[in-house]
Protein backbone atom coordinates (compact mmCIF):
# COMPACT_ATOMS: atom_id res chain seq x y z
CA UNK A 1 0.00 0.00 0.00
CA UNK A 2 1.46 3.11 -0.92
CA UNK A 3 2.00 6.29 1.51
CA UNK A 4 0.80 9.45 0.46
CA UNK A 5 1.62 12.21 2.55
CA UNK A 6 -1.21 15.16 2.67
CA UNK A 7 0.39 18.51 4.29
CA UNK A 8 -2.27 20.73 4.12
CA UNK A 9 -5.83 20.85 2.36
CA UNK A 10 -5.21 21.27 -1.30
CA UNK A 11 -3.31 18.15 -1.08
CA UNK A 12 -6.25 16.27 0.45
CA UNK A 13 -8.46 17.92 -2.34
CA UNK A 14 -6.38 16.37 -4.85
CA UNK A 15 -5.98 13.13 -3.25
CA UNK A 16 -9.77 12.57 -3.54
CA UNK A 17 -9.91 13.72 -7.02
CA UNK A 18 -7.72 10.98 -8.39
CA UNK A 19 -10.22 8.77 -6.15
CA UNK A 20 -13.14 9.43 -6.96
CA UNK A 21 -12.10 9.89 -10.92
CA UNK A 22 -10.57 6.11 -10.91
CA UNK A 23 -14.00 5.26 -8.83
CA UNK A 24 -16.08 7.19 -11.78
CA UNK A 25 -13.99 5.55 -14.38
CA UNK A 26 -14.07 1.81 -13.19
CA UNK A 27 -17.12 0.62 -10.89
CA UNK A 28 -19.20 3.67 -11.62
CA UNK A 29 -19.39 3.49 -15.51
CA UNK A 30 -19.64 -0.67 -15.13
CA UNK A 31 -22.62 -0.27 -12.59
CA UNK A 32 -23.94 2.35 -15.36
CA UNK A 33 -23.29 0.29 -18.44
CA UNK A 34 -24.91 -2.91 -16.68
CA UNK A 35 -27.83 -1.01 -15.55
CA UNK A 36 -28.73 0.81 -18.94
CA UNK A 37 -28.44 -2.66 -20.20
CA UNK A 38 -30.61 -4.27 -17.97
CA UNK A 39 -33.01 -1.76 -18.34
CA UNK A 40 -33.21 -2.28 -21.79
CA UNK A 41 -33.68 -5.85 -21.29
CA UNK A 42 -36.99 -5.04 -18.69
CA UNK A 43 -38.29 -1.38 -20.11
CA UNK A 44 -37.38 -2.11 -24.44
CA UNK A 45 -37.18 -5.74 -25.30
CA UNK A 46 -39.32 -7.43 -22.60
CA UNK A 47 -42.50 -5.55 -23.51
CA UNK A 48 -42.81 -5.17 -27.45
CA UNK A 49 -41.91 -8.07 -29.67
CA UNK A 50 -41.73 -6.92 -33.36
CA UNK A 51 -43.61 -7.41 -36.27
CA UNK A 52 -42.20 -5.88 -39.19
CA UNK A 53 -38.36 -6.25 -38.44
CA UNK A 54 -36.00 -8.61 -36.92
CA UNK A 55 -34.15 -7.30 -34.12
CA UNK A 56 -30.82 -6.81 -33.88
CA UNK A 57 -30.13 -6.01 -30.18
CA UNK A 58 -27.72 -2.92 -31.09
CA UNK A 59 -29.41 -0.67 -29.08
CA UNK A 60 -28.14 -3.00 -26.17
CA UNK A 61 -25.02 -4.93 -27.20
CA UNK A 62 -23.07 -1.97 -29.28
CA UNK A 63 -24.45 1.31 -28.42
CA UNK A 64 -24.02 2.10 -24.94
CA UNK A 65 -21.27 4.74 -24.23
CA UNK A 66 -19.67 6.11 -21.06
CA UNK A 67 -17.20 9.07 -21.64
CA UNK A 68 -15.68 11.09 -18.73
CA UNK A 69 -16.71 14.76 -19.29
CA UNK A 70 -14.26 16.18 -16.75
CA UNK A 71 -12.55 14.66 -13.65
CA UNK A 72 -15.69 13.83 -12.03
CA UNK A 73 -18.31 13.43 -14.34
CA UNK A 74 -19.76 10.28 -16.35
CA UNK A 75 -21.83 10.77 -19.49
CA UNK A 76 -24.06 7.69 -20.08
CA UNK A 77 -25.31 7.59 -23.50
CA UNK A 78 -27.00 5.42 -26.25
CA UNK A 79 -25.81 6.42 -29.67
CA UNK A 80 -27.97 4.21 -32.11
CA UNK A 81 -29.25 5.61 -34.81
CA UNK A 82 -31.15 3.99 -37.90
CA UNK A 83 -29.40 6.67 -41.07
CA UNK A 84 -30.50 10.50 -39.51
CA UNK A 85 -32.85 8.59 -37.11
CA UNK A 86 -31.59 8.69 -33.18
CA UNK A 87 -33.78 5.61 -32.13
CA UNK A 88 -33.12 6.40 -28.80
CA UNK A 89 -35.77 9.24 -28.39
CA UNK A 90 -37.88 6.81 -30.38
CA UNK A 91 -38.17 4.71 -28.22
CA UNK A 92 -37.79 6.54 -24.83
CA UNK A 93 -41.10 8.99 -25.61
CA UNK A 94 -43.01 6.58 -28.09
CA UNK A 95 -42.92 9.32 -31.31
CA UNK A 96 -41.65 8.74 -34.27
CA UNK A 97 -42.13 5.28 -35.43
CA UNK A 98 -42.28 4.99 -39.08
CA UNK A 99 -42.65 1.22 -40.10
CA UNK A 100 -45.90 -0.57 -39.77
CA UNK A 101 -47.25 2.44 -41.65
CA UNK A 102 -50.63 1.19 -41.56
CA UNK A 103 -50.88 0.90 -37.76
CA UNK A 104 -50.19 3.83 -35.37
CA UNK A 105 -47.09 2.47 -33.48
CA UNK A 106 -46.49 5.55 -31.32
CA UNK A 107 -49.80 4.50 -29.76
CA UNK A 108 -49.61 0.80 -30.05
CA UNK A 109 -45.80 0.58 -28.72
CA UNK A 110 -46.02 3.86 -26.54
CA UNK A 111 -43.02 5.03 -24.19
CA UNK A 112 -40.51 2.60 -23.13
CA UNK A 113 -38.46 5.01 -21.08
CA UNK A 114 -35.43 2.86 -20.22
CA UNK A 115 -33.20 5.76 -20.16
CA UNK A 116 -35.51 7.39 -17.08
CA UNK A 117 -35.86 4.19 -15.64
CA UNK A 118 -31.21 3.77 -15.49
CA UNK A 119 -31.20 7.08 -14.15
CA UNK A 120 -33.60 6.38 -11.61
CA UNK A 121 -32.03 3.27 -10.22
CA UNK A 122 -28.52 4.94 -10.33
CA UNK A 123 -29.80 7.88 -8.47
CA UNK A 124 -32.05 5.63 -6.02
CA UNK A 125 -28.79 4.05 -4.57
CA UNK A 126 -26.91 2.46 -7.42
CA UNK A 127 -24.52 4.89 -8.22
CA UNK A 128 -23.85 5.36 -4.48
CA UNK A 129 -23.41 1.56 -3.91
CA UNK A 130 -21.01 1.50 -6.99
CA UNK A 131 -18.71 4.75 -5.68
CA UNK A 132 -18.44 2.87 -2.33
CA UNK A 133 -17.35 -0.28 -4.24
CA UNK A 134 -14.58 1.61 -6.34
CA UNK A 135 -13.38 3.42 -3.25
CA UNK A 136 -13.52 0.20 -1.00
CA UNK A 137 -11.52 -0.91 -3.54
CA UNK A 138 -8.81 1.43 -3.80
CA UNK A 139 -8.05 0.93 0.29
CA UNK A 140 -10.44 3.77 1.56
CA UNK A 141 -12.23 2.79 4.38
CA UNK A 142 -15.86 4.24 3.78
CA UNK A 143 -18.55 4.18 6.72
Amino acid sequence: MAIIRIRNTRDLEEVLKVVAKNAMTKEVAEEAEETMKKKIDTEVYQTYTPVYYERTYQLRDESVEIDMIDDLTLELKNTRTDGSKYIPSIIEYGKGYTWGYKRNLDEEIGPRPFGAKTHEELKNGGFKKALVKGLKNQGVKVV
